[in-house]
């Protein structure tokens, strides 16, 4: 794939907007009041191993939504991610984060599938979804968990989200 500047995106990333899982239990779309926050899935909470990032403003701990998004990942290095070239170690540390986060989402909701979605995972340079797969398989609980890419690309969470809010005022 060449490397290039992204498609055009909403000016917010919709890794912070709609972070809030979405999940179908048994074959429905769930209507919670949307407290599923799996962009708050600690990574650091002594700040250890990620001293150089900033705190969650929500919270204070150092979690996923404070680590792997573009916007947070611009602001630290001063370029967008796109300009940052793929075999950069920065990659390999921002997979290692997201197989965590990951990791405690499908130990929490054991869902057979985790869509991912955002330039992060479906522009380029990415993270690599190979080695997020493979920590799961490490463990028993999630060895069988998929992990795949949103199939409507950089606007998957936004689609959803559109689909849920049709759903729920039908119900309504």
């Amino acid at each position: 794939m060449a490397r290039g500047r992204p498609p055009a995106s909403p000016p917010t990333s919709l890794f912070q907007q709609a972070l809030a899982a979405v999940g179908l239990f048994d074959g429905a779309i769930d209507t919670h009041d949307g407290s599923f926050a799996s962009g708050h899935i600690i990574i650091d909470a002594g700040r250890a191993l990620c001293a150089d990032y900033p705190p969650c403003p929500l919270d204070g701990f150092v979690d996923w939504e404070a680590m792997v998004p573009g916007s947070v990942i611009a602001a630290r290095f001063g370029k967008p991610p796109y300009a940052i070239a793929q075999e950069d170690p920065l990659w390999h540390q921002l997979t290692e984060y997201s197989a965590v986060a990951l990791r405690n989402v499908a130990q929490l909701w054991m869902p057979q599938c985790i869509m991912l979605g955002g330039l992060m995972v479906v522009g380029y340079p990415t993270i690599p979804l190979e080695p997020i797969r493979a920590e799961l398989k490490k463990h028993p609980l999630t060895k069988g968990i998929d992990i795949r890419k949103a199939a409507c690309g950089v606007f998957g969470g936004l689609y959803g989200a559109m689909r849920v809010a049709q759903l729920v005022g039908r119900q309504e």
